[in-house]
Protein backbone atom coordinates (compact mmCIF):
# COMPACT_ATOMS: atom_id res chain seq x y z
CA UNK A 1 0.00 0.00 0.00
CA UNK A 2 2.89 2.13 1.01
CA UNK A 3 4.19 2.35 -2.62
CA UNK A 4 0.92 3.47 -4.09
CA UNK A 5 0.34 6.03 -1.57
CA UNK A 6 4.05 7.48 -2.05
CA UNK A 7 3.66 7.30 -5.92
CA UNK A 8 0.16 9.25 -5.81
CA UNK A 9 2.13 12.19 -4.00
CA UNK A 10 4.73 12.05 -6.26
CA UNK A 11 2.20 12.92 -8.81
CA UNK A 12 0.35 15.33 -6.58
CA UNK A 13 3.55 17.25 -6.07
CA UNK A 14 3.90 17.02 -10.31
CA UNK A 15 0.24 18.28 -10.56
CA UNK A 16 0.44 20.88 -7.99
CA UNK A 17 3.58 22.90 -10.31
CA UNK A 18 1.39 22.13 -13.15
CA UNK A 19 -1.77 23.86 -12.20
CA UNK A 20 0.76 27.34 -11.76
CA UNK A 21 0.53 26.93 -15.88
CA UNK A 22 -2.36 24.76 -16.87
CA UNK A 23 -5.68 24.13 -15.31
CA UNK A 24 -5.98 20.75 -16.77
CA UNK A 25 -3.54 19.67 -14.23
CA UNK A 26 -6.29 20.69 -11.21
CA UNK A 27 -8.48 17.67 -10.29
CA UNK A 28 -11.86 18.96 -10.16
CA UNK A 29 -14.31 17.37 -7.71
CA UNK A 30 -16.71 14.64 -9.38
CA UNK A 31 -14.48 14.28 -12.13
CA UNK A 32 -13.34 10.58 -12.53
CA UNK A 33 -11.25 11.29 -15.75
CA UNK A 34 -8.07 11.01 -13.41
CA UNK A 35 -6.99 13.09 -16.20
CA UNK A 36 -4.26 15.42 -13.53
CA UNK A 37 -3.08 12.29 -12.44
CA UNK A 38 -2.33 10.35 -15.90
CA UNK A 39 -0.43 13.65 -17.08
CA UNK A 40 1.32 13.17 -14.36
CA UNK A 41 2.64 9.88 -14.60
CA UNK A 42 3.79 10.95 -17.89
CA UNK A 43 5.87 13.77 -16.32
CA UNK A 44 7.59 11.27 -13.94
CA UNK A 45 8.30 8.85 -16.62
CA UNK A 46 9.57 11.64 -19.19
CA UNK A 47 11.66 12.18 -15.51
CA UNK A 48 13.52 9.28 -15.04
CA UNK A 49 13.80 7.79 -18.62
CA UNK A 50 15.22 10.68 -20.01
CA UNK A 51 16.23 12.87 -17.15
CA UNK A 52 14.17 15.85 -17.89
CA UNK A 53 14.28 16.96 -14.42
CA UNK A 54 12.29 20.66 -15.64
CA UNK A 55 8.61 20.79 -15.98
CA UNK A 56 8.44 22.82 -18.81
CA UNK A 57 11.18 20.43 -20.72
CA UNK A 58 8.40 17.56 -20.16
CA UNK A 59 5.25 19.51 -20.96
CA UNK A 60 6.77 20.22 -24.46
CA UNK A 61 6.68 16.23 -25.24
CA UNK A 62 3.26 15.71 -24.27
CA UNK A 63 0.61 15.06 -26.63
CA UNK A 64 -2.24 13.81 -24.63
CA UNK A 65 -5.60 15.04 -25.64
CA UNK A 66 -7.81 15.57 -27.78
CA UNK A 67 -7.07 13.90 -31.85
CA UNK A 68 -3.52 13.00 -30.56
CA UNK A 69 -3.79 9.73 -32.32
CA UNK A 70 -3.36 6.90 -29.48
CA UNK A 71 -0.07 8.59 -28.82
CA UNK A 72 0.20 10.19 -24.91
CA UNK A 73 3.81 11.39 -25.37
CA UNK A 74 7.05 11.25 -27.30
CA UNK A 75 11.13 11.76 -26.84
CA UNK A 76 13.30 12.14 -29.79
CA UNK A 77 16.97 11.23 -28.63
CA UNK A 78 19.63 12.69 -30.49
CA UNK A 79 22.22 11.09 -29.43
CA UNK A 80 20.89 7.25 -29.82
CA UNK A 81 18.69 8.20 -32.99
CA UNK A 82 15.71 6.88 -31.77
CA UNK A 83 11.80 8.05 -31.87
CA UNK A 84 9.54 6.96 -28.83
CA UNK A 85 6.02 7.36 -29.10
CA UNK A 86 4.03 6.80 -25.78
CA UNK A 87 0.56 5.54 -24.47
CA UNK A 88 0.51 5.55 -20.65
CA UNK A 89 -2.67 4.47 -18.73
CA UNK A 90 -3.45 5.63 -14.75
CA UNK A 91 -5.07 3.14 -12.77
CA UNK A 92 -7.50 5.47 -10.02
CA UNK A 93 -6.82 3.01 -7.30
CA UNK A 94 -4.79 0.66 -6.44
CA UNK A 95 -6.80 -2.51 -7.22
CA UNK A 96 -6.42 -1.21 -11.06
CA UNK A 97 -3.20 0.12 -11.05
CA UNK A 98 -1.85 -3.52 -10.40
CA UNK A 99 -4.66 -5.23 -12.18
CA UNK A 100 -6.15 -3.47 -15.07
CA UNK A 101 -4.61 -4.27 -18.72
CA UNK A 102 -4.77 -2.42 -21.73
CA UNK A 103 -6.89 -3.13 -24.04
CA UNK A 104 -6.86 -3.47 -28.23
CA UNK A 105 -9.16 -1.19 -29.03
CA UNK A 106 -6.41 1.48 -26.69
CA UNK A 107 -3.36 0.09 -28.83
CA UNK A 108 -4.71 0.35 -32.55
CA UNK A 109 -5.46 3.85 -31.61
CA UNK A 110 -1.81 4.89 -32.13
CA UNK A 111 -1.59 6.12 -35.23
CA UNK A 112 2.06 6.24 -35.57
CA UNK A 113 1.95 5.37 -39.35
CA UNK A 114 0.02 7.93 -40.30
CA UNK A 115 2.83 10.49 -37.95
CA UNK A 116 5.34 9.12 -39.59
CA UNK A 117 4.41 9.97 -43.20
CA UNK A 118 3.38 13.57 -42.08
CA UNK A 119 -0.08 13.30 -42.85
CA UNK A 120 -2.14 15.83 -40.93
CA UNK A 121 -5.73 13.47 -40.81
CA UNK A 122 -6.81 10.43 -39.34
CA UNK A 123 -10.07 8.33 -39.19
CA UNK A 124 -11.73 8.20 -35.74
CA UNK A 125 -12.90 4.59 -34.34
CA UNK A 126 -16.12 5.36 -36.90
CA UNK A 127 -14.65 5.96 -39.75
CA UNK A 128 -14.88 9.74 -39.51
CA UNK A 129 -11.80 12.05 -41.27
CA UNK A 130 -10.76 14.41 -38.52
CA UNK A 131 -7.65 16.67 -38.18
CA UNK A 132 -5.00 15.79 -35.90
CA UNK A 133 -4.00 18.27 -32.71
CA UNK A 134 -1.79 20.81 -32.97
CA UNK A 135 0.90 18.97 -30.37
CA UNK A 136 0.16 15.83 -32.98
CA UNK A 137 1.44 18.39 -36.04
CA UNK A 138 3.96 19.96 -34.04
CA UNK A 139 5.69 16.30 -33.50
CA UNK A 140 5.41 15.75 -37.02
CA UNK A 141 7.14 19.04 -38.20
CA UNK A 142 10.14 18.04 -35.38
CA UNK A 143 10.41 14.47 -37.23
CA UNK A 144 10.52 16.71 -40.52
CA UNK A 145 13.44 18.56 -39.34
CA UNK A 146 15.43 15.23 -38.59
CA UNK A 147 18.20 15.21 -41.57
CA UNK A 148 19.07 11.89 -41.39
CA UNK A 149 15.67 10.46 -40.20
CA UNK A 150 15.66 7.16 -41.96
CA UNK A 151 18.53 6.23 -39.42
CA UNK A 152 16.71 6.89 -36.61
CA UNK A 153 15.11 3.79 -34.90
CA UNK A 154 11.29 3.80 -33.98
CA UNK A 155 9.80 2.50 -30.65
CA UNK A 156 6.96 2.04 -28.79
CA UNK A 157 6.59 2.67 -24.94
CA UNK A 158 3.29 1.86 -23.37
CA UNK A 159 2.68 2.45 -19.50
CA UNK A 160 0.24 -0.11 -18.42
CA UNK A 161 -0.07 -3.71 -17.69
CA UNK A 162 0.01 -6.02 -20.87
CA UNK A 163 -3.23 -7.97 -21.08
CA UNK A 164 -2.33 -8.66 -24.95
CA UNK A 165 -0.22 -11.54 -27.17
CA UNK A 166 3.34 -10.10 -28.68
CA UNK A 167 1.34 -11.30 -31.76
CA UNK A 168 -1.55 -9.23 -31.83
CA UNK A 169 0.68 -6.18 -30.39
CA UNK A 170 3.01 -6.36 -33.40
CA UNK A 171 -0.25 -6.99 -35.78
CA UNK A 172 -1.53 -3.93 -34.19
CA UNK A 173 1.88 -1.62 -34.07
CA UNK A 174 4.13 -2.85 -36.60
CA UNK A 175 6.76 -3.38 -34.03
CA UNK A 176 6.95 -4.53 -30.04
CA UNK A 177 6.40 -2.15 -28.07
CA UNK A 178 8.32 -1.91 -24.46
CA UNK A 179 5.88 -2.17 -21.45
CA UNK A 180 6.51 -0.81 -18.11
CA UNK A 181 3.61 -2.19 -16.14
CA UNK A 182 3.03 -1.31 -12.47
CA UNK A 183 6.54 -2.92 -11.05
CA UNK A 184 8.45 -1.42 -13.81
CA UNK A 185 6.65 2.44 -12.52
CA UNK A 186 7.37 1.29 -8.84
CA UNK A 187 11.34 0.92 -9.63
CA UNK A 188 10.84 4.28 -11.84
CA UNK A 189 9.62 5.49 -8.66
CA UNK A 190 12.16 4.61 -6.19
CA UNK A 191 14.29 6.14 -9.00
CA UNK A 192 12.85 9.44 -8.53
CA UNK A 193 13.18 9.20 -4.60
CA UNK A 194 16.56 8.47 -4.33
CA UNK A 195 17.52 10.98 -7.25
CA UNK A 196 19.02 8.70 -9.51
CA UNK A 197 16.97 9.85 -12.44
CA UNK A 198 19.66 8.75 -15.57
CA UNK A 199 21.85 5.51 -16.04
CA UNK A 200 25.05 5.69 -14.16
CA UNK A 201 27.01 4.39 -17.56
CA UNK A 202 25.21 6.37 -19.73
CA UNK A 203 26.12 9.56 -18.87
CA UNK A 204 28.39 12.22 -20.51
CA UNK A 205 28.57 15.76 -19.04
CA UNK A 206 31.61 18.61 -19.61
CA UNK A 207 33.54 20.63 -17.39
CA UNK A 208 34.93 24.33 -18.28
CA UNK A 209 38.44 24.76 -17.53
CA UNK A 210 40.48 27.75 -18.79
CA UNK A 211 43.06 27.30 -21.48
CA UNK A 212 46.56 28.23 -19.50
CA UNK A 213 49.67 26.68 -19.74
CA UNK A 214 49.57 23.14 -18.50
CA UNK A 215 45.86 23.68 -17.28
CA UNK A 216 45.79 19.61 -16.81
CA UNK A 217 48.55 17.67 -14.63
CA UNK A 218 48.33 14.12 -16.01
CA UNK A 219 50.39 11.08 -14.79
CA UNK A 220 49.54 7.28 -15.65
CA UNK A 221 49.81 4.83 -12.99
CA UNK A 222 49.88 0.88 -13.19
CA UNK A 223 46.92 -0.84 -11.15
CA UNK A 224 45.66 -4.12 -10.26
CA UNK A 225 43.36 -4.12 -13.41
CA UNK A 226 45.96 -2.37 -15.41
CA UNK A 227 47.04 1.63 -16.41
CA UNK A 228 44.77 3.93 -14.85
CA UNK A 229 45.25 7.74 -15.95
CA UNK A 230 45.15 10.65 -13.25
CA UNK A 231 44.10 14.15 -14.01
CA UNK A 232 44.51 17.11 -11.43
CA UNK A 233 43.57 20.38 -12.55
CA UNK A 234 41.12 23.28 -11.71
CA UNK A 235 37.59 23.90 -13.22
CA UNK A 236 34.29 26.19 -13.29
CA UNK A 237 32.48 25.64 -10.24
CA UNK A 238 29.57 26.69 -11.81
CA UNK A 239 30.10 24.15 -14.40
CA UNK A 240 30.20 21.62 -11.60
CA UNK A 241 27.34 23.08 -10.11
CA UNK A 242 25.04 22.66 -13.22
CA UNK A 243 26.57 19.35 -13.80
CA UNK A 244 25.12 18.21 -10.23
CA UNK A 245 22.03 19.91 -10.49
CA UNK A 246 21.16 17.85 -13.48
CA UNK A 247 22.30 14.44 -12.40
CA UNK A 248 22.19 14.33 -8.75
CA UNK A 249 22.58 10.85 -6.70
CA UNK A 250 23.09 9.02 -10.29
CA UNK A 251 26.87 10.45 -10.35
CA UNK A 252 27.21 9.83 -6.93
CA UNK A 253 26.91 5.82 -6.85
CA UNK A 254 29.87 4.93 -5.35
CA UNK A 255 29.83 7.75 -3.10
CA UNK A 256 29.89 6.65 0.54
CA UNK A 257 27.14 9.33 0.86
CA UNK A 258 24.19 11.49 -0.99
CA UNK A 259 23.62 15.02 0.06
CA UNK A 260 23.88 15.60 4.07
CA UNK A 261 21.62 18.70 4.27
CA UNK A 262 22.62 20.46 7.20
CA UNK A 263 24.42 17.82 8.86
CA UNK A 264 27.90 17.65 9.41
CA UNK A 265 30.22 20.17 11.36
CA UNK A 266 32.96 22.21 10.82
CA UNK A 267 35.02 24.42 13.62
CA UNK A 268 34.55 28.09 12.23
CA UNK A 269 37.44 30.09 12.50
CA UNK A 270 34.89 32.89 13.75
CA UNK A 271 34.43 34.21 17.70
CA UNK A 272 33.13 31.82 19.94
CA UNK A 273 34.62 28.69 18.02
CA UNK A 274 30.74 28.35 16.99
CA UNK A 275 30.17 24.61 14.76
CA UNK A 276 28.91 25.73 11.40
CA UNK A 277 27.76 23.06 9.15
CA UNK A 278 29.96 21.62 6.31
CA UNK A 279 27.29 23.20 3.56
CA UNK A 280 27.64 26.80 5.41
CA UNK A 281 31.00 27.03 5.27
CA UNK A 282 30.75 25.80 1.52
CA UNK A 283 28.42 28.76 1.08
CA UNK A 284 30.51 31.48 2.99
CA UNK A 285 33.48 30.29 0.83
CA UNK A 286 31.92 30.40 -2.49
CA UNK A 287 30.18 33.31 -2.07
CA UNK A 288 33.36 35.65 -1.02
CA UNK A 289 34.20 38.28 -3.63
CA UNK A 290 37.52 36.35 -4.38
CA UNK A 291 38.45 32.99 -5.78
CA UNK A 292 39.27 31.53 -2.01
CA UNK A 293 37.09 28.74 -2.38
CA UNK A 294 39.78 27.25 -4.88
CA UNK A 295 42.22 27.03 -2.04
CA UNK A 296 39.83 26.52 1.17
CA UNK A 297 38.07 23.68 -0.67
CA UNK A 298 39.73 20.18 -0.61
CA UNK A 299 38.17 19.65 -3.85
CA UNK A 300 36.30 16.20 -5.67
CA UNK A 301 37.51 13.46 -6.78
CA UNK A 302 35.98 11.92 -10.15
CA UNK A 303 36.01 8.31 -11.64
CA UNK A 304 35.10 8.15 -15.40
CA UNK A 305 36.01 5.53 -17.95
CA UNK A 306 36.94 8.20 -20.48
CA UNK A 307 38.33 12.11 -20.37
CA UNK A 308 38.44 14.16 -23.53
CA UNK A 309 39.76 17.62 -23.30
CA UNK A 310 38.37 19.35 -26.43
CA UNK A 311 40.42 22.68 -27.14
CA UNK A 312 38.54 23.47 -30.60
CA UNK A 313 34.96 24.34 -29.21
CA UNK A 314 34.77 28.46 -30.33
CA UNK A 315 35.10 29.22 -26.53
CA UNK A 316 38.09 31.86 -26.36
CA UNK A 317 40.71 30.50 -23.58
CA UNK A 318 38.48 27.91 -22.35
CA UNK A 319 38.83 23.81 -22.83
CA UNK A 320 35.99 21.60 -22.40
CA UNK A 321 36.40 18.35 -20.77
CA UNK A 322 34.20 15.75 -21.67
CA UNK A 323 34.00 12.72 -18.66
CA UNK A 324 31.73 9.34 -19.79
CA UNK A 325 30.18 7.93 -17.31
CA UNK A 326 31.64 10.33 -14.05
CA UNK A 327 31.12 8.87 -10.52
CA UNK A 328 32.09 11.21 -7.72
CA UNK A 329 33.79 9.25 -5.18
CA UNK A 330 35.09 12.25 -2.97
CA UNK A 331 33.63 15.63 -2.58
CA UNK A 332 30.13 15.14 -3.23
CA UNK A 333 28.87 17.39 -0.40
CA UNK A 334 30.71 19.85 -1.93
CA UNK A 335 29.57 19.58 -5.21
CA UNK A 336 26.16 19.41 -4.34
CA UNK A 337 25.90 21.80 -2.39
CA UNK A 338 27.40 23.89 -5.21
CA UNK A 339 24.60 23.21 -7.35
CA UNK A 340 22.16 24.10 -4.59
CA UNK A 341 23.31 27.30 -4.26
CA UNK A 342 24.13 28.15 -8.13
CA UNK A 343 20.31 28.56 -9.26
CA UNK A 344 20.14 32.10 -6.51
CA UNK A 345 23.62 32.65 -6.76
CA UNK A 346 25.23 32.79 -10.21
CA UNK A 347 26.52 36.22 -10.40
CA UNK A 348 28.81 35.27 -7.28
CA UNK A 349 29.81 31.94 -8.98
CA UNK A 350 31.79 33.90 -11.80
CA UNK A 351 35.91 33.14 -11.84
CA UNK A 352 35.51 30.64 -9.15
CA UNK A 353 37.21 27.20 -9.20
CA UNK A 354 37.52 23.56 -7.20
CA UNK A 355 39.85 21.83 -7.55
CA UNK A 356 39.16 18.11 -9.07
CA UNK A 357 40.92 14.87 -9.54
CA UNK A 358 39.85 12.55 -12.44
CA UNK A 359 40.85 8.87 -12.28
CA UNK A 360 40.41 7.42 -16.04
CA UNK A 361 39.40 3.68 -15.16
CA UNK A 362 38.39 1.69 -18.33
CA UNK A 363 37.97 -1.61 -17.33
CA UNK A 364 36.53 -1.13 -14.00
CA UNK A 365 34.35 -3.76 -12.23
CA UNK A 366 32.18 -2.72 -9.42
CA UNK A 367 33.92 -4.27 -6.44
CA UNK A 368 37.17 -1.98 -7.74
CA UNK A 369 35.32 1.03 -7.60
CA UNK A 370 33.95 0.69 -4.65
CA UNK A 371 37.59 -0.40 -3.49
CA UNK A 372 38.41 3.31 -4.63
CA UNK A 373 36.01 4.94 -2.87
CA UNK A 374 36.60 3.36 0.38
CA UNK A 375 40.36 4.35 -0.08
CA UNK A 376 39.05 8.05 -1.05
CA UNK A 377 37.04 8.35 2.01
CA UNK A 378 39.45 6.77 4.28
CA UNK A 379 41.51 10.10 5.08
CA UNK A 380 38.45 12.55 5.87
CA UNK A 381 35.31 11.84 8.38
CA UNK A 382 33.50 9.54 6.74
CA UNK A 383 32.32 6.00 9.39
CA UNK A 384 32.47 2.50 8.84
CA UNK A 385 28.51 3.58 8.93
CA UNK A 386 28.83 5.55 5.69
CA UNK A 387 31.85 3.42 4.16
CA UNK A 388 29.38 0.34 3.87
CA UNK A 389 26.43 2.11 2.29
CA UNK A 390 27.45 0.44 -1.20
CA UNK A 391 27.90 -3.25 0.02
CA UNK A 392 25.97 -5.48 -1.90
CA UNK A 393 24.29 -6.67 1.85
CA UNK A 394 22.67 -2.72 1.74
CA UNK A 395 21.41 -2.68 -1.29
CA UNK A 396 19.66 -6.18 -1.17
CA UNK A 397 18.17 -5.00 1.76
CA UNK A 398 17.25 -1.80 0.90
CA UNK A 399 15.40 -3.22 -2.45
CA UNK A 400 14.08 -6.12 -0.33
CA UNK A 401 12.43 -3.68 1.87
CA UNK A 402 11.19 -1.25 -0.57
CA UNK A 403 9.66 -3.91 -3.16
CA UNK A 404 8.04 -6.63 -0.57
CA UNK A 405 6.93 -3.59 1.93
CA UNK A 406 7.04 -0.29 0.58
CA UNK A 407 9.24 1.70 2.61
CA UNK A 408 12.79 3.09 2.00
CA UNK A 409 15.59 1.96 3.74
CA UNK A 410 18.41 4.55 3.46
CA UNK A 411 21.39 3.05 3.32
CA UNK A 412 23.28 6.19 2.37
CA UNK A 413 22.78 9.21 4.23
CA UNK A 414 21.19 11.78 2.21
CA UNK A 415 19.58 9.65 0.02
CA UNK A 416 16.41 11.00 0.18
CA UNK A 417 17.15 13.90 1.26
CA UNK A 418 15.55 15.72 -1.51
CA UNK A 419 11.96 14.14 -1.03
CA UNK A 420 12.00 14.52 2.45
CA UNK A 421 12.68 18.28 1.84
CA UNK A 422 10.05 18.62 -0.58
CA UNK A 423 7.70 17.08 1.69
CA UNK A 424 6.61 14.00 -1.03
CA UNK A 425 7.35 11.56 1.91
CA UNK A 426 7.20 11.46 5.66
CA UNK A 427 9.88 10.46 8.04
CA UNK A 428 8.12 7.35 9.16
CA UNK A 429 8.65 6.10 5.77
CA UNK A 430 12.27 5.98 6.13
CA UNK A 431 14.20 2.91 7.82
CA UNK A 432 16.71 4.19 9.56
CA UNK A 433 19.97 1.91 8.66
CA UNK A 434 21.67 2.27 12.40
CA UNK A 435 18.62 1.57 14.08
CA UNK A 436 18.20 -1.38 12.05
CA UNK A 437 21.32 -2.80 13.05
CA UNK A 438 21.11 -1.84 16.86
CA UNK A 439 17.65 -4.01 16.74
CA UNK A 440 18.36 -6.39 14.90
CA UNK A 441 21.71 -7.20 16.98
CA UNK A 442 19.89 -7.38 20.14
CA UNK A 443 16.69 -9.43 18.17
CA UNK A 444 19.75 -12.18 17.34
CA UNK A 445 20.54 -12.25 20.93
CA UNK A 446 22.80 -9.49 22.35
CA UNK A 447 20.70 -7.47 23.70
CA UNK A 448 23.81 -5.65 26.30
CA UNK A 449 25.84 -5.31 23.86
CA UNK A 450 23.37 -3.70 21.44
CA UNK A 451 22.64 -1.28 24.53
CA UNK A 452 26.66 -0.84 25.59
CA UNK A 453 28.45 -0.58 22.01
CA UNK A 454 28.47 2.05 19.97
CA UNK A 455 27.46 2.43 16.37
CA UNK A 456 31.94 2.67 15.55
CA UNK A 457 31.71 -0.89 16.86
CA UNK A 458 28.65 -1.83 15.33
CA UNK A 459 29.66 -0.95 11.51
CA UNK A 460 33.01 -2.50 11.95
CA UNK A 461 33.37 -5.90 14.37
CA UNK A 462 29.99 -6.54 14.65
CA UNK A 463 28.69 -5.47 11.05
CA UNK A 464 29.34 -9.62 9.33
CA UNK A 465 27.22 -10.80 12.49
CA UNK A 466 24.45 -8.40 12.06
CA UNK A 467 24.44 -7.88 8.00
CA UNK A 468 24.70 -11.75 6.73
CA UNK A 469 23.91 -12.91 3.34
CA UNK A 470 20.94 -14.88 4.98
CA UNK A 471 19.38 -11.73 6.27
CA UNK A 472 15.47 -12.51 7.39
CA UNK A 473 13.95 -9.20 6.03
CA UNK A 474 10.89 -10.07 7.84
CA UNK A 475 13.11 -9.99 11.28
CA UNK A 476 15.06 -6.75 10.82
CA UNK A 477 11.18 -5.05 10.27
CA UNK A 478 9.63 -6.59 12.99
CA UNK A 479 12.67 -6.11 15.55
CA UNK A 480 12.70 -2.39 13.93
CA UNK A 481 9.02 -1.63 14.62
CA UNK A 482 9.19 -2.97 18.06
CA UNK A 483 11.97 -0.81 18.76
CA UNK A 484 10.12 2.55 17.08
CA UNK A 485 7.07 1.15 19.43
CA UNK A 486 9.21 1.65 22.74
CA UNK A 487 11.01 4.74 21.29
CA UNK A 488 7.69 6.40 20.83
CA UNK A 489 6.32 4.99 24.77
CA UNK A 490 9.69 6.66 25.81
CA UNK A 491 8.89 9.94 24.11
CA UNK A 492 5.13 9.85 25.72
CA UNK A 493 6.33 8.55 28.94
CA UNK A 494 6.82 10.60 32.40
CA UNK A 495 9.26 9.76 34.15
CA UNK A 496 9.86 6.36 31.94
CA UNK A 497 6.60 4.94 33.73
CA UNK A 498 9.45 3.62 36.25
CA UNK A 499 6.55 2.92 38.87
CA UNK A 500 4.62 0.27 36.29
CA UNK A 501 7.54 -1.52 34.10
CA UNK A 502 10.34 -0.85 36.56
CA UNK A 503 13.37 0.01 34.15
CA UNK A 504 12.32 -1.61 30.79
CA UNK A 505 11.76 2.05 29.04
CA UNK A 506 14.86 3.48 30.69
CA UNK A 507 17.49 0.75 29.95
CA UNK A 508 15.85 -1.69 28.48
CA UNK A 509 14.45 -1.19 25.01
CA UNK A 510 16.85 -4.10 23.39
CA UNK A 511 16.00 -6.21 26.13
CA UNK A 512 12.60 -6.03 24.99
CA UNK A 513 13.49 -6.27 21.69
CA UNK A 514 15.09 -10.19 22.51
CA UNK A 515 12.09 -10.74 25.00
CA UNK A 516 9.95 -10.63 21.89
CA UNK A 517 11.89 -12.57 19.54
CA UNK A 518 9.54 -15.74 20.51
CA UNK A 519 6.50 -13.66 19.34
CA UNK A 520 8.40 -13.41 16.09
CA UNK A 521 7.27 -16.85 15.28
CA UNK A 522 3.85 -15.95 15.56
CA UNK A 523 3.86 -12.96 13.13
CA UNK A 524 6.33 -14.30 10.56
CA UNK A 525 4.10 -14.99 7.63
CA UNK A 526 2.89 -10.69 7.48
CA UNK A 527 2.80 -9.53 4.21
CA UNK A 528 1.91 -5.80 4.88
CA UNK A 529 3.84 -3.95 8.03
CA UNK A 530 0.69 -2.36 8.82
CA UNK A 531 -0.48 -6.13 9.71
CA UNK A 532 2.17 -5.86 12.26
CA UNK A 533 1.67 -2.89 13.83
CA UNK A 534 -1.09 -3.08 16.36
CA UNK A 535 -0.45 -6.79 17.40
CA UNK A 536 2.93 -5.72 18.09
CA UNK A 537 1.92 -2.39 20.52
CA UNK A 538 -0.23 -5.42 22.46
CA UNK A 539 2.63 -8.06 22.25
CA UNK A 540 4.49 -5.07 23.79
CA UNK A 541 1.89 -4.35 26.72
CA UNK A 542 1.93 -8.23 28.05
CA UNK A 543 5.64 -8.30 28.20
CA UNK A 544 5.94 -4.84 29.94
CA UNK A 545 3.54 -5.72 32.08
CA UNK A 546 5.95 -8.35 33.61
CA UNK A 547 8.95 -6.49 33.31
CA UNK A 548 9.18 -5.59 37.08
CA UNK A 549 8.57 -9.28 37.92
CA UNK A 550 11.36 -9.96 35.90
CA UNK A 551 13.61 -7.40 37.30
CA UNK A 552 12.81 -8.89 40.61
CA UNK A 553 13.65 -12.76 39.69
CA UNK A 554 17.24 -11.04 38.34
CA UNK A 555 17.87 -8.46 41.67
CA UNK A 556 17.82 -12.07 43.25
CA UNK A 557 20.24 -14.35 41.37
CA UNK A 558 23.27 -14.83 42.47
CA UNK A 559 25.31 -14.21 39.52
CA UNK A 560 24.08 -10.52 39.47
CA UNK A 561 25.02 -9.64 42.85
CA UNK A 562 28.12 -7.51 41.41
CA UNK A 563 24.70 -5.27 39.92
CA UNK A 564 22.50 -5.31 42.88
CA UNK A 565 24.79 -5.85 46.30
CA UNK A 566 25.16 -2.16 47.28
CA UNK A 567 22.19 -0.64 45.12
CA UNK A 568 19.95 -1.52 42.48
CA UNK A 569 22.72 -0.47 39.18
CA UNK A 570 20.08 -1.66 36.70
CA UNK A 571 22.09 0.69 34.30
CA UNK A 572 25.12 -1.54 34.16
CA UNK A 573 22.45 -4.89 34.57
CA UNK A 574 21.43 -4.37 31.11
CA UNK A 575 25.16 -3.83 30.09
CA UNK A 576 26.19 -6.98 31.88
CA UNK A 577 26.92 -10.63 30.49
CA UNK A 578 24.00 -11.96 32.60
CA UNK A 579 21.13 -10.44 30.93
CA UNK A 580 20.69 -12.38 27.83
CA UNK A 581 20.67 -15.72 29.81
CA UNK A 582 18.26 -14.35 32.26
CA UNK A 583 15.85 -13.01 29.83
CA UNK A 584 15.85 -16.93 27.97
CA UNK A 585 14.42 -18.67 31.48
CA UNK A 586 12.59 -15.57 32.17
CA UNK A 587 10.08 -15.29 29.17
CA UNK A 588 11.20 -19.15 28.20
CA UNK A 589 12.87 -17.23 24.61
CA UNK A 590 15.05 -20.61 23.60
CA UNK A 591 12.05 -23.08 23.63
CA UNK A 592 10.52 -20.70 20.82
CA UNK A 593 12.85 -20.19 18.41
CA UNK A 594 12.52 -21.86 14.88
CA UNK A 595 8.62 -22.79 15.55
Amino acid sequence: MNKYLILQSVLNKICNEGAKYDTIYIEKPGDTSCKPKSLALIHLFLNVKFGLNNFHDRKKYITDGPDDGGIDAYYIDKGQRIIYFIQSKWGDTEKNFKEKTISSDDVAKMEIKRVLKGDDKYFDEIGCEKNFSTAIIKLEKEISSIEDFKDYEKKVIIIANKGLKEKTLKKLLGVKPEFYNYKAIYKFLFKYLSGVLYDPDKILFSLNVEKEKNYLCEKNIETSIGKCKVILCFVSASSIAKELYKYRNAILKYNPRCYLGLSGKVLSEEKDDQSLSVNNEIRRSILMDYNDFAILNNGITILATKVIPDEDNGKKNIVDLHLLSPQIINGGQTAYTLSKLYKENKDKFKNKEVLLRIIEVIDADEKFMNNISKAANKQNIVNDEDRRANDQIQKTIQDKIYSDFGYLYERKRGEFFEVLNEKVITKNLIINKKDVAKSRFAFMGYPAEARSEGYKKIFSERYLIIFTSSINIKEVLFSYFVLKNIERRIRQSKNYEIKKYGNALRYGKFAIIYALKKIFYKYKNFVDVDELIDPLDKEVDIVLCKWKEFENYALHKKKNIKYFDVSSDFDNYYKGNTLKDDLDYFFKIKNHEGK
